[in-house]
């Protein structure tokens, strides 16, 4: 996953979230060649993890620096989506590769329904 998007080992805790990245650091912003469903996709995301822990401070946290520092991200938020996808494909552009187009699947252990395991394989759109 480093080569496609970047080195998560190399950013501070509070930045290691998929939708953070998509939407303030400039090297990754640019990296979805349909970004705003993306960003919709991540947003309806976040809003069910939100729904089932209220209670989260850091997932509390993130959604209001999200608001505040991305005019896009506040106004989907503001539309309340919160259909999630726990399958689907995005499509990212890398300089050294042109287009990549990868599957991904969002698994939940049922030891413990809290954690995501999120699985990336290559693929044709």
């Amino acid at each position: 996953m480093a080569k496609l998007l970047l080195d998560f080992d190399t950013l501070p805790q509070q930045q290691r979230n998929a939708m953070w990245l998509c939407l303030m650091k400039p090297e990754t912003r640019e990296l979805y060649v349909d970004r705003e469903r993306v960003v919709r996709e991540g947003i309806a995301n976040l809003r069910t993890a939100w729904a089932a822990h209220p209670e989260d401070q850091a997932l509390t946290d993130l959604i209001s620096e999200c608001i505040t520092r991305d005019k896009e991200f506040a106004r989907l938020w503001a539309e309340r989506e919160v259909t999630a996808n726990a399958r689907g494909h995005k499509t990212m552009r890398r300089p050294d590769a042109g287009e990549i187009t990868v599957h991904f699947e969002t698994l939940t252990p049922p030891q413990d329904p809290t954690q995501l395991l999120v699985i990336y394989r290559p693929g044709r759109r």
